[in-house]
């Protein structure tokens, strides 16, 4: 009798947790849809895993029937970037589509701390399409069309020298704060004592953790 109680309670626990992966991966699939000024930190998170699972083939990507093709950003209508972030780790569509897409959204002649603020926002549809992985990671950023990295003060990490109005931006007060930034200033790893480069990298593992 205890052995049959043992094997339902086992069933019916293991039933649960499937019930409770599904209905998580159902929600994450969910926040792809929104524009990504709708999504917070919690669901960035759930994307982030996600995106690794499709990745890994542990999932497969069902998007619902009305998920938003495109989204306001920027007051600009775009390609839904979190949308194809997915897509891109489900390996349906490249890091290119991806980086097209985020071009949508440049403004000309936009002030540096909106830049900012910008470029944060797609590395965060970047982590969701490439997880850990940097070689896509770079691959996303140098395909962004029109796109001045040596400018940014979020991915000039990828550039020999970042630009001078770059250099003073970090030398504003109150300093500018950004989860992950160029020139050694990312938030993640304040106080690591890294370089700029490992003070990047080591920021972007962080990134939605």
């Amino acid at each position: 009798m205890m052995k049959i109680l043992s094997i339902q309670s086992l069933t019916l626990a293991l039933t649960s947790t499937l019930f409770v992966a599904c209905a998580q991966a159902e929600s994450a699939v969910e926040f792809a849809c929104k524009a990504p000024s709708e999504i917070n930190d919690e669901q960035f998170k759930s994307l982030v895993t996600l995106g690794a699972q499709l990745a890994n083939n542990q999932s497969k990507l069902d998007l619902p029937s009305n998920c938003a093709e495109n989204v306001k950003v920027v007051d600009k209508t775009v390609r839904n970037p979190y949308r194809l972030a997915l897509q891109v780790a489900a390996q349906q569509k490249s890091p290119s589509d991806l980086a097209t897409a985020l071009a949508e959204q440049q403004t000309p002649n936009m002030p540096l701390d909106q830049k900012a603020q910008l470029h944060s926002e797609w590395l965060r549809s970047i982590k969701v399409a490439c997880g850990d992985h940097l070689a896509c990671v770079k691959q996303t950023i140098n395909a962004i069309p029109n796109f001045s990295v040596a400018e940014s003060p979020i991915f000039c990490a990828f550039t020999r020298m970042a630009d001078y109005s770059v250099q003073m931006h970090f030398q504003q007060q109150p300093k500018p704060s950004y989860p992950v930034a160029c020139l050694g200033h990312s938030t993640l790893t304040a106080g690591a004592g890294l370089s700029p480069m490992q003070d990047w990298f080591e920021a972007y593992k962080l990134l939605g953790k």
